[in-house]
């Protein structure tokens, strides 16, 4: 296996419910067969699923702002360096607060595939 460098810069921005996603992590990018990358930019006020059709291992890690996620009727507020782990068939809510964008890493990976 070798190192793929990603040019994260050159890759596009796809506008979606709660802002933007560039897609750095998947077949097309570095020829991940399982595992997909996806950074967000979440807008202010704006929130965003983590859930999937089919059972996923989640993580998403906050880079830059503050959040809350929601999981089960719970709110945890995280900002940078925080995050969460859900297992799969687990969803959480996530959505930016404060005056700056909220910035994550959200990877997922397929159940058995890991």
């Amino acid at each position: 296996m070798s190192a793929t460098i990603v040019d994260m810069a050159a890759l596009p921005r796809i506008k979606d419910a709660s802002g933007e996603l560039v897609e750095v992590l998947n077949r097309e990018t570095c020829g991940a067969e399982y595992a997909h990358g996806v950074l967000r930019f979440v807008e202010s006020g704006r929130q965003f699923d983590a859930a999937t059709e089919e059972p996923m291992h989640q993580l998403i890690y906050v880079l830059e702002g503050a959040g809350v996620i929601k999981i089960d009727a719970v709110e945890y507020d995280v900002e940078k360096g925080g995050g969460v782990y859900l297992a799969p068939l687990e969803t959480a809510k996530v959505g930016q607060k404060g005056a700056e964008p909220l910035k994550l890493f959200h990877l997922t990976v397929p159940q058995g595939k890991n």
